[in-house]
């Protein structure tokens, strides 16, 4: 997909906001405790939606099922890439153009999300893009939550890495499901 010069600028400022953000948060802070992982009131899962991918979107509606019948209340938020492409009825999206240059947004449904004090916010895909490692550095989570991916282990409190086969079609359902089973095995500890 071609971006324009606006989009780039954006994306290296996004970068940029996003390093500086963790740069003043980390200050002084210190690692955290996995043993006193506490149960999850509030989950959000965070995902970037790919129209390609329909068995993502139904895995990650499956997952957000699953985590409401354990009882936390659930927010799932989707990034659109393409403010063209067609999204599920009734998901919570955002796209480029609901974060300015400058790092602000008057979408009701972000700042929502930006502002809410999940205890668990999971981050649902295996790559990364400046508007979304922003959403989640901004992010007011406890803990957050994600796949390993490469360069971003500063964006988040649990990484998990070696948890889908190498070479294979992925299985958004096994991991998602694997990512649940090592977090409450955590908060179990």
């Amino acid at each position: 997909m071609m971006h324009s010069i606006k989009e780039i600028i954006k994306d290296k400022l996004w970068a940029f906001y996003t390093q500086r953000i963790h740069r003043s948060k980390s200050k002084g802070k210190h690692a955290i405790s996995l043993s006193s992982l506490p149960v999850a009131k509030k989950v959000g899962l965070l995902y970037i939606h790919e129209p390609g991918r329909p068995e993502k979107t139904a895995a990650i509606r499956r997952f957000a099922e699953k985590i409401a019948a354990m009882g936390p209340t659930v927010h799932t938020l989707c990034y659109q890439p393409n403010a063209k492409s067609s999204i599920p009825r009734g998901t919570a999206s955002f796209t480029r153009q609901d974060i300015d240059c400058w790092g602000r947004s008057d979408h009701k449904g972000l700042t929502a999300f930006w502002e809410t004090s999940f205890d668990h916010l999971y981050y649902l895909d295996l790559i990364s893009e400046p508007i979304t490692d922003y959403v989640i550095i901004n992010s007011k989570a406890h803990y957050k939550i994600a796949p390993f991916i490469a360069g971003k282990v500063y964006l988040f409190d649990i990484n998990f890495k070696g948890l889908l086969p190498t070479h294979e079609k992925i299985d958004y359902e096994a991991l998602f499901c694997k990512m649940l089973t090592y977090v409450n095995q955590l908060q179990l500890s």
